[in-house]
């Protein structure tokens, strides 16, 4: 009898051991579902950048087809100055000046390029890992121009911060809202 009932209670620990493992795969999943979807939405952000010493206030608006817009608030030196990034070029305004150059080139180099890049990676599934912890999303990933670490509210999807440490980057969401998909 006792031996029964000993099988039984490690039958049914072996069995929960499964099902939490299950489960924590699933979570696993689904955490990495809800960021993914988060990123292919359309979107719009201000946030302030700080990167190798200069600190900005941009505001991305993240459109259909990777395609996205970059405009800066602060410092003043920057207020007019307006960048799309294409997925084979990015066009550059700023006062009365205008034109277009590919993302490979010095001015490509910039901090926006980073940040849509590393967004656009998260995307990805190669080469990404995503974790959750303390009720946030944890995206963490490598693009050409070093590592990455993306952080999402794990209940809502909206981005709260990204940093890239091997650039002196670091990107902190102010307001985050997905943008409705037009409607035709």
């Amino acid at each position: 009898m006792r031996g029964r009932i000993g099988c039984c209670i490690l039958l049914c620990a072996a069995l929960l051991w499964t099902g939490t493992g299950c489960a924590r795969r699933d979570q696993q999943e689904q955490a990495e579902n809800l960021a993914r979807q988060s990123l292919s939405q359309n979107f719009q952000t201000t946030a302030k950048v700080r990167y190798k010493g200069i600190e900005t206030v941009m505001t991305i608006y993240k459109k259909p087809m990777n395609c996205a817009v970059v405009t800066f608030e602060a410092p003043d030196s920057l207020r007019e100055m307006k960048m799309t990034f294409y997925t084979d070029h990015v066009a550059l305004s700023y006062k009365d000046l205008s034109f277009d150059f590919t993302p490979d080139s010095v001015p490509g180099k910039a901090a926006s390029k980073m940040v849509l890049t590393a967004l656009n990676a998260a995307l990805n599934d190669d080469g990404i890992s995503v974790r959750e912890e303390e009720g946030r999303l944890i995206v963490d990933g490598t693009i050409d121009a070093g590592d990455f670490s993306l952080i999402i509210d794990a209940e809502n999807g909206n981005i709260l911060k990204l940093s890239m440490p091997e650039n002196d980057l670091e990107l902190e969401v102010l307001n985050f809202k997905f943008l409705e998909p037009a409607r035709h």
